[in-house]
């Protein structure tokens, strides 16, 4: 069995920053079960980065919702047991169906969007090429950011307490991305042609984000064809990892579970 990361995570937000309980996502669920003994890297991290006692607390999720309590009942030089409790069952997400289409930008500001649309409960995550953007990746590198895109995000729904990994789709095209059709709500970012938010979404909700620089004209007027509505957000002009956040909050904030 596989485990990834490994973050540590408040029992609740109220107790000290003394108490807490390493969560650990898995690929593979434990079926009926109630050890599981671990070993290899995941087994050495616990041990000799986290030092792990026995009786220590640790959770396991498997990014579908189940959660299994678990602590250390064997510590040995290169592996360790766990006890697990019955899995639970955690619905800690926004009822709103969202998905950020994110133009993909240089480095670190790409994936700190992707941390933080995770953090934020975005369900879907589409990165895409537009005409402006600054990376353009080639078969071999775009795998090896896949992977890395998805280590992000299991490591944000870990620090998060998300129970349901949100899917990355495909990188795609801007021009490839599907029309917008009833009951969705489609939004793009197009300053200076913004109209007022919808105030209400009728059902899942495509919030279309461009590059450093923006969406050119030609592919708002594009996106606009295809059924998504304009919308601003002030008079400033934000980074697009900026823009992604607070389209993010505000889509949450209005349409969800935030606030």
């Amino acid at each position: 069995m596989r485990f990834l990361r490994v973050v540590f995570m408040p029992a609740q937000w109220q107790v000290s920053r003394m108490n807490r309980i390493p969560r650990i996502f898995t690929h593979s669920a434990p079926q009926h079960s109630s050890a599981l003994t671990l070993s290899g890297d995941d087994a050495h991290y616990l041990l000799n980065v986290l030092r792990v006692k026995p009786g220590q607390h640790l959770e396991l999720f498997d990014g579908s919702g189940s959660v299994w309590p678990a602590s250390v009942s064997e510590r040995g030089r290169r592996d360790l047991t766990l006890a697990l409790e019955p899995v639970l069952r955690v619905d800690n997400e926004s009822p709103l169906d969202l998905t950020l289409e994110l133009s993909v930008t240089k480095g670190e500001r790409f994936e700190w969007a992707l941390q933080k649309a995770t953090e934020l409960g975005a369900r879907r995550i589409q990165p895409i090429i537009s005409e402006r953007s600054e990376a353009r990746l080639s078969a071999e590198r775009h795998s090896k950011r896949e992977a890395r895109w998805h280590s992000i995000i299991v490591s944000a729904c870990e620090q998060s307490k998300r129970a349901v990994l949100p899917q990355l789709l495909p990188l795609s095209e801007l021009t490839e991305l599907a029309s917008i059709t009833a009951p969705t709500l489609g939004l793009v970012l197009a300053p200076g042609q913004g109209q007022a938010w919808p105030s209400q979404c009728p059902g899942s909700l495509r919030a279309l984000i461009g590059p450093e620089g923006g969406l050119s004209d030609d592919e708002i007027a594009w996106a606009q064809a295809q059924g998504y509505q304009g919308i601003g957000l002030g008079s400033r002009i934000l980074r697009a990892e900026t823009a992604a956040v607070t389209v993010a909050s505000l889509c949450q904030s209005r349409y969800g579970d935030l606030g």
